[in-house]
């Protein structure tokens, strides 16, 4: 993963690839501050990248060469105490089809063949029968709401990932902030038409899928700064994943995997 940097100033757009981030760090911190490191420094405060070429891809756009550069170490005093090892990425590589955060490939060779789709650019659909949990609900004692979003992968072959929110709400007089709710959220992949939809275990936020000729290669998750590489199998069934941390989540910020009110801050 890699995240776009523009510090809130616009000649200061940064491709930064996230090397190691670390909550509460031993020295506290005093104030935000960003030093350049030298390689051995970095690799002592964690850093494992190397000098290869970094293959950023967007959704729609061919995969766009930067080139390694300074390691950099910032220490910022806001929410939760951070300091974070990055390392800047050299090159021109353009804001289309590429958010703040971007998946990325470290190789020699581009990674032409792989694509990523986000998951705004697949064909909606309706969730598949027996997804949700079936439960009574009846107006006006209960409310239900349900989204989906996903869908079904370019090119016609049946794949789909779906992410699903269901919520069943019970209304009283009471202010809407203090109503109780049931909720299920999950995020399903269906990796060939002739094959059942299975759940993805432990991710939040669907960011999108990457794929090749083979068909659909890993599912990503992106949530509180953190995004997941869930590689799917031919079989489909989900494997073992791989997850990248870019920044801390502040601690007010949570995952909403709900369609009740929210009433936090």
């Amino acid at each position: 993963m890699v995240t776009f940097n523009e510090e809130q100033r616009t000649h200061d757009k940064r491709w930064l690839l996230p090397e190691r981030v670390e909550d509460q760090p031993r020295e506290p911190v005093q104030e935000d501050s960003e030093v350049p490191l030298d390689e051995a420094s970095a690799r002592a405060r964690g850093a494992t990248s190397s000098d290869e070429p970094v293959w950023i891809l967007g959704d729609g756009v061919p995969p766009c060469r930067m080139t390694p550069g300074q390691y950099l170490l910032q220490r910022e005093s806001w929410g939760s105490q951070i300091e974070r090892v990055v390392r800047v990425l050299e090159g021109v590589c353009p804001e289309q089809g590429r958010t703040t955060r971007s998946v990325a490939f470290q190789q020699i060779e581009s990674p032409d063949r792989c694509l990523l789709h986000r998951k705004e650019t697949l064909t909606q659909r309706a969730p598949h029968e027996g997804l949700i949990p079936k439960k009574r609900c009846e107006e006006p004692e209960c409310r239900y709401m349900e989204a989906v979003g996903g869908g079904e992968l370019p090119g016609g072959g049946g794949s789909a990932v779906l992410e699903v929110t269901a919520t069943w709400l019970y209304p009283t007089e009471e202010h809407e902030c203090s109503w109780a709710h049931d909720d299920f959220y999950g995020i399903f992949v269906q990796a060939r038409k002739d094959l059942p939809f299975t759940k993805i275990p432990n991710v939040d936020g669907l960011f999108g899928v990457l794929v090749d000729g083979r068909g659909l290669r890993a599912v990503i998750g992106d949530a509180l700064w953190i995004m997941t590489f869930v590689p799917i199998a031919p079989s489909g069934q989900p494997e073992k994943p791989l997850s990248v941390t870019a920044h801390v989540a502040h601690h007010d910020e949570k995952t909403w995997n709900s369609l009740a009110p929210y009433c936090g801050p």
